[in-house]
């Protein structure tokens, strides 16, 4: 079997576009992600849909899209 690729230095030591790898987890670390509200899930659903040239869909259409989506806003 082969050798692993990854680095056998701490990853204090890694520098990645000039910069140490602790400080972009650091920087990573901060945010915390939250699942949106419902105020914000609607907003997306209606960027989206601006976004489609040939698609209109009503606003109660999209407010009960955003209160049943249970998943991620992603694979809408």
């Amino acid at each position: 079997m082969g050798k692993s690729k990854g680095s056998s230095k701490p990853s204090r030591e890694i520098i990645i576009n000039g910069e140490k790898l602790e400080s972009v987890f650091e920087v990573s670390a901060a945010f915390q992600l939250t699942k949106p509200d419902l105020n914000t899930k609607i907003e997306i659903l209606k960027s989206r849909v601006s976004k489609e040239e040939l698609l209109f869909i009503a606003d109660d259409t999209i407010n009960i899209i955003a209160r049943n989506l249970q998943g991620l806003l992603k694979k809408i």
